[in-house]
């Protein structure tokens, strides 16, 4: 009840530049909050209907904007529904409208140009999260032209290696896991995958 549609592919992404799931400019996401009725005080809570899949990007993107109050439904839609919680099937009109202003934060988005100059930078740490094979280039990748294998340097921890049941793993969990990866606290990190997502 009382949520909004944000739809990954049309209002989340960038789709005025070639690629797929670009990150959206500032002006972008401003629209977006503007028309939903967000503010620079709203609390934003993301789920999506696979349990952990855009919600999670939907929170990197206001989080990079500099909205400070953003969460997401771990597990999401398929939690909510296995916990007996009320559900409706329409979404509500987006009617609000505000002047708050998406504002680009130092260091939450990198370009692939800051990633190859700092690719013999050991202070970063590349971590793909594509499956093992993509990573290792062992089999194609899904999209024409993309050529196999990873950037020099990268990390593999395969997305679904972070979740159980389409829930994040607890906190020491992947306390462990980027303990067996030997991700420093002081690194700084860049994720990456195949499409943004």
């Amino acid at each position: 009840p009382n949520s909004h549609k944000l739809d990954l592919e049309n209002t989340l992404c960038d789709n005025t530049r070639a690629g797929v799931h670009n990150f959206p400019r500032p002006d972008q996401v401003s629209a977006i909050a503007q028309k939903l009725g967000i503010t620079s005080e709203s609390t934003i809570v993301l789920y999506d209907n696979q349990g952990i899949y855009s919600a999670p990007r939907g929170w990197w993107i206001f989080k990079s904007m500099g909205f400070e109050k953003v969460f997401v439904v771990d597990g999401g839609l398929p939690k909510w529904l296995e916990e007996g919680r009320p559900v409706v099937s329409e979404y509500l009109s987006a009617t609000g409208k505000t002047e708050v202003y998406g504002q680009a934060q130092e260091n939450r988005v990198c370009d692939s140009d800051f990633v190859l100059a700092n690719l013999d930078n050991p202070a970063l740490k590349v971590i793909d999260a594509r499956s093992a094979e993509r990573f290792a280039g062992s089999v194609a990748e899904p999209r024409p032209g993309v050529r196999s294998g990873h950037i020099p340097g990268a990390v593999s921890l395969p997305f679904a290696r972070v979740l159980h049941n389409r829930r994040y793993k607890s906190e020491d969990a992947l306390k462990a896991i980027f303990a067996e990866l030997e991700v420093e606290s002081s690194e700084q990190l860049v994720f990456s995958c195949g499409s943004g997502v």
